[in-house]
């Protein structure tokens, strides 16, 4: 079972390495406005600046399908946006979706070893693994959450038990 991010994002780029050989990936994720890096092929080109500024995220979001680097200037990347993706050798960006069709999160790959273009057949496989890795982040985040709500109704309980509070009253 996957139990963090982490170890999705591993699982994804161990499948994605064996199945389509990129030379670079990288897998960020949306939480819950910002964008951190969670998986990267190269960690020295993994800065925390990944560039979400700018409406390109929202025109990726509306296209809802791999699209190929570079984008078309309605995507309204910046020069430095531009320059960032050049730098890193990206040339294929996945939307990862969630079950309201909003951003959740961006796979990024590069050029495939073999020097062979990304086919349909892999852009269908690339946004099938998007939407199942979007399923498994929000059911990670709703585990976190009861989680967090049973911690919190443990810390309460039991500090209402220190203090002998009878929470339980009686109708004569």
């Amino acid at each position: 079972t996957i139990d963090s991010i982490s170890q999705l994002s591993g699982l994804v780029h161990a499948k994605l390495e064996s199945a389509l050989h990129p030379a670079s990936m990288f897998f960020w994720y949306r939480d819950p406005n910002e964008f951190a890096e969670a998986s990267s092929s190269n960690p020295l080109l993994t800065p925390p600046d990944f560039p979400i500024d700018g409406r390109w995220l929202s025109w990726l979001e509306e296209r809802a399908a791999p699209m190929e680097l570079p984008l078309p200037p309605e995507a309204g990347l910046s020069r430095q946006q531009i320059r960032w993706f050049a730098a890193r050798d990206v040339n294929l960006v996945i939307p990862i979706a969630d079950s309201d069709d909003r951003l959740a999160g961006v796979l990024l790959l590069g050029p495939k070893k073999s020097e062979e273009p990304y086919g349909a057949s892999d852009r269908r496989l690339l946004l099938s693994i998007a939407n199942q890795v979007a399923v498994v982040r929000e059911n990670l985040r709703l585990k976190a959450q009861v989680s967090d709500e049973q911690r919190i109704r443990h810390d309460v309980l039991a500090h209402l038990d220190r203090r002998s509070v009878n929470l339980l009253k009686e109708c004569p």
